[in-house]
Parts: C-alpha cells; structure tokens; sequence
C-alpha cells in the first residue's frame, strides 16, 4: 500500500476515535470450508460501514456507522441507525428492533440464551439515556436492560463475553466510575467492574492510546489483547500482549514477542488490526496493515502458539499480502479467514506493492489453510474499497460486513453471509508410519514397491515403468505420498499429483507450480511442509504446503543448515515415516535421521541402516517415498 493511500485509510476507516473493529469473535469448530456462493437473502446497508456482526438465535444483529437498510429484492430504504436486526432464515429486516444508537457500533456480544446483545462502540446515548460505550440491549426489540450499567468515560473498541465475564477494551480511562485504562472486565449481568482484570494499558506508540481488539478462549484461560500501546501492567508489551486469566489476579502471561516492536510508515500509529483465537484456544491470528516494507510484520496474517512461553517467540507462520491492509480474520477449524482490501495472498516476495512468484488473487477475502497459512482455493472475490472490517464464523457459516457492494460477483451492500452448506472440506494430512510399502524410482525408469519396516526390506516387485504404465520413473527427481495422493517434482520442472489404485499410480495432473522444482534432487512431506534438497547444495530446505489447494508457500526456510550430521548434498531421495527421515545417497547408503515437531533434524541422530558395504543393497537410486494411504 502506498504511502498516500495509507493516509487516505486512515481518513475514511476511522470512527471517532479512529479504531474500526469487527465483532466479537466466535470461534466454532468447522471441519468445511464455507461455500463460495454468498446467500441470496441478507438484506443491504446502503451507506456507511459494517463494523460488527452477531448471530442472536433466529436473528442476526449488524452494527456499525449506517443510516439505511433494505430487504433484498426491495426497493424500499429503511430507516437504521448504526444497528439492526434481521431474520436469519428469511433476511427480513426486524421491525421492531430499532433501538437508538447515537453513534459507531464497533463491537456486538450475545448472550449465551441468545436474549440479550452487548453493544460496544463510539456512542453517548442508548434509547435516549446516557450510557457511553457500553451497553445490554433485549433481542427481542432493542429496549435496554436496566440493570446492567458499566458506562466508559471513552469508546470501547471491542468486547468479548465468557462465561460471566464481559471482556472490554478501548480508549477509555474508567469504567462504571472505576480507573481502568483502556481493559477491564464487568459483570455480564450487573455491569460491576471485576477486580482481578487491572492490568493498565499505557505509553502509546503515537497518538491515541487504546486496547484495538481482545479475544478470549474458549474456556477462559487467556485473553489476547492488541492495540495502540507500549506497556501493559508495567512491562513492555507492543501492540500485543497475552494476559493469564487462570491466576487471581489476573497477570501477564510468560509470552512475549518482539515481531511487533517495528514500525510501518509513519502514517500509522500502530498496525495492528484483528485477532481472533483457533476453536480449541490453541493458537491465535492477527492481521495487519502498514504498506508492503520488506522483512516486516506489515501487511501480514500470523499465526501464533497461545500458550507457548518465553520472551522471543516467534510466528508459526506468515502470509504477506505484498502492500495491502488486511482488516479483518475469523477462524474455524477449517480455515483461517481474511479480510481487507488486497489484491493477493501468499506475497512473500511483493513487498513493493506487485504480484511476486507464488502469490495467488483473493481480491478483499480469502482463506489461509490453519496449519501452513497457505491459501486455500476458496476465492468468492469482493470490491476492495477501504475493506472488510468484519468476519464473523458461526455454525452456519461466514458473515461479513464492509465498506462495499460487490460480494462474490453479486450485489451485496456492505454485509454478506457465507453458508456452510455447499462448501468444501479442508483435508487433514495423515502422517506415514512404519511398517509399509517403500517404493523406489530406479535409474533404468522402472518403479518398484517392497516392504519395510524400518530395519528389514521385502521383495522388489515391480509397478510402474516404460513398459507397465508408460512413465519413464527416472524423470522423477523428488516425490511424497499423503493421504492416498502421489506428488513428484519432475526434471522439467513442474509438479505433479498421481491417485493409487492398489496396483500402480495413474491420473498424472500437472499442478502448475510457480516454483520450479527441476533442481530438486529428493523430496519428503511432514506436518504441512515440504522438505527438499538442491542439486550442488549441502543444506535441507522446506516450505509450507497446503494440500487443499496444492498451493506452496511463498517463502523458504533452512531446515538444517548442513551441521546436523546428514550428508543433504548427496541425497537422491528422501521420505519420512513415524518422524524419521530415511535418505538414500549417491554413495548407494540408506541413511536415517530423527526429525523434530519442526521437521528440523536432530543432531547427531544419522545411523547407516543399508548399503552394499552394510547389506548389499544399492541405493543410489533415482527417488524413493513411503506409502501414505
């Protein structure tokens, strides 16, 4: 993003106090991959801005800055002011829920009886009361629950309810008359301020000091805050910090990175702008903006591990968008979803605002496989504009609310759902383990397939060759198996996938790679990653793959430098099996290595197991892989 189209953002994105935030989130454990195809039936806003969406039983509640809204397929304009209601079946427009909202409704948090709404935002009065920030509105038709009272002396950005806990934060100093700066949390039913949530959030980067977005885990351990400070609780905490809300008081958690200690452009006080926690807690995401400035947290979806520890921890991964903003993310057990207005994903090497090798379109949203932060095919398409400020996952499906008319090549003014029905399922890889099938690529182009163990070997029989399926084996110059699915890298270069039918290996589709793989001397796969050695080069690579989409990373990584005992220099094929790495060599040695979690491999772990000097076998073979059915 230019440095003048970021300062244009920040003009047309900013409410009163300049933090658009999207909902809260709600995590839900979806194993599919919402459709493609938005619902016919939501109703459009026809002005403004969708900041925050929330499924309230049979309704869903949309707020942010709007005036007027219409049913689909009338022409007939209504009038709302910063929040509705609609039917979730029908998308008809909830007449009897109007209720008064003087200003930005960035954030929505249904009760768990779906009877109740918290409303947090940039607003002085509720139905004509005083009540700044914060507020409990009846489902049934927007009137105000009395009895809960925590109004802030400033906006609240977002607000996340667990249990009975209602998680708040914004630009406020107070809260119900209590110095809490900028996070606290209150009784969902009473509004009083909790006691163990005092952690204050100070010292900005620049400008407006405030929490941006929070969210919570499923079972109330630890709250994820980020935003526009230096300091939380007296340490040093940029733009991110995770709280332990399992002690009393609540603390900081032993969690600390400094990825976002840099700075974008000057035009931005801080970059952050959405998080949202896995289903199971487990990990969480955050996107940014910034301008595409190279080797930075810019412009980036990342994920990170909740409950890791220290004081240098580092992303699971990243996805660069190459300059654009994302605004927006939703996760589910399928997906990692996007928003924003970029152009691309997977743009490691776009940073000066151009489609690099690798990156693939996903105008305004996308979704990013949850374990490589690949991205998967899903690709409905959205007039960019200023962005997607709002995605919100719920059992039915993908809601999102933006600045624009244009979803998924229809019209849908600045709010869309994507159901679940009719989506595609993200497969789960399954890793190899011994004793099975090792089939090996010979130089004569013939392949055969023998049983192993891991220390013993069956008879070679052959399945594939010249004069059995036509292929000539020996062009194969690196090769896995995962979840029933062959894919070689060939010596011109390109990347193919092959089904097995119980006796040989057919359907050869050319994936149209990006990268060219024809200098590839051995290929292995293990937990999303493709791991890969190079011709005239001593060391093992890898980079993220998604098997949904047969899409790979953008960005390589050194997954052994050549200083843990392997010889990566000689290898002519590589598999992996029960977290083990089985090499063959040009010497004609079969060699194996312990792999860790991070398919790094362990030091000094390298035995020969076979050899013509060990057991009379020649291993200097053309590739090698282990059935993964």
């Amino acid at each position: 993003m230019r440095r003048w189209y970021a300062l244009v953002i920040l003009a047309l994105a900013g409410t009163l106090l300049g933090f658009p935030t999207s909902a809260d989130a709600v995590n839900f454990p979806l194993t599919t991959v919402v459709s493609a195809n938005p619902a016919d039936n939501t109703p459009h806003v026809l002005d403004g801005k969708v900041l925050a969406i929330a499924e309230a039983g049979s309704k869903v509640v949309v707020g942010g800055v709007f005036t007027k809204v219409r049913n689909q397929g009338s022409t007939t304009e209504v009038a709302r002011t910063n929040l509705f209601a609609y039917d979730r079946a029908t998308g008809q427009i909830d007449a009897g829920f109007v209720p008064a909202v003087d200003g930005a409704v960035n954030a929505l948090a249904v009760s768990s009886d779906g009877a109740t709404v918290f409303v947090g935002g940039a607003f002085a009065n509720v139905n004509g009361v005083a009540s700044r920030g914060l507020a409990k509105l009846n489902v049934a038709d927007g009137s105000t629950v009395t009895t809960f009272r925590a109004a802030t002396t400033a906006a609240v950005n977002d607000i996340a309810l667990r249990g009975s806990k209602l998680y708040v934060g914004g630009v406020f100093g107070k809260i119900r008359g209590v110095v809490r700066s900028r996070l606290a949390a209150v009784d969902a039913t009473t509004g009083a301020v909790d006691a163990d949530l005092d952690l204050p959030v100070t010292t900005p980067i620049n400008g407006t000091l405030g929490v941006l977005k929070l969210d919570v885990t499923a079972d109330g351990s630890r709250l994820v805050i980020i935003g526009n400070f230096q300091q939380v609780g007296g340490a040093t905490k940029i733009q991110l910090a995770v709280i332990n809300l399992a002690t009393s008081p609540d603390s900081l958690a032993d969690w600390h990175t400094s990825r976002y200690d840099g700075r974008c452009y000057d035009a931005f006080d801080s970059y952050v702008r959405d998080i949202d926690l896995s289903p199971d807690g487990s990990y969480f995401v955050i996107v940014t903006t910034g301008g595409g400035i190279a080797n930075t947290m810019c412009d980036t979806a990342a994920r990170f591990e909740t409950f890791a520890s220290g004081t240098a921890i580092e992303p699971t991964w990243i996805n660069y968008t190459g300059g654009d903003t994302l605004w927006s993310t939703a996760i589910t057990t399928a997906a990692v979803y996007v928003g924003g207005h970029q152009r691309w994903l997977n743009n490691r090497n776009g940073a000066a605002d151009y489609k690099a090798d690798g990156a693939v379109d996903r105008a305004g949203v996308g979704a990013l496989d949850p374990l490589t932060g690949v991205p998967l095919n899903w690709n409905p398409g959205r007039a960019r504009g200023v962005g997607a400020f709002a995605l919100v996952a719920t059992p039915n499906g993908l809601y999102i609310g933006s600045d624009t008319t244009s979803l998924g090549r229809e019209y849908h003014a600045r709010l869309g759902f994507f159901p679940l029905a009719g989506g595609t399922v993200n497969p789960t890889p399954r890793a190899a383990t011994l004793p099975a099938d090792l089939f090996v690529a010979q130089p004569n182009g013939t392949l055969d397939r023998r049983g192993f163990t891991g220390t013993s070997f069956g008879t070679p029989a052959p399945v594939g060759g010249p004069a059995i399926d036509g292929f000539d084996w020996n062009q194969v110059r690196g090769a896995f198996m995962v979840n029933g699915k062959l894919y070689t890298a060939l010596a011109d270069g390109t990347l193919r996938s092959w089904t097995w039918d119980g006796a040989r290996f057919t359907g050869a589709t050319n994936l149209n790679s990006w990268l060219n793989l024809g200098g590839v001397t051995s290929m292995a796969y293990q937990n999303g990653r493709i791991l890969y050695t190079v011709s005239g080069d001593s060391r093992l690579y890898w980079r993220w793959f998604a098997l949904e989409s047969n899409l790979i990373g953008s960005e390589q990584f050194v997954a052994d430098p050549g200083t843990a005992g392997a010889d990566w220099g000689t290898a002519v094929g590589t598999t992996i099996a029960s977290g083990q790495a089985y090499v063959a060599h040009t010497n004609g040695t079969l060699t194996r290595t312990d792999l860790d979690a991070a398919s790094r491999p362990v030091p000094g772990t390298t035995v020969v197991i076979s050899g013509r000097k060990v057991d009379g076998r020649n291993w200097n073979v053309t590739d090698l892989f282990i059935f993964s059915g």
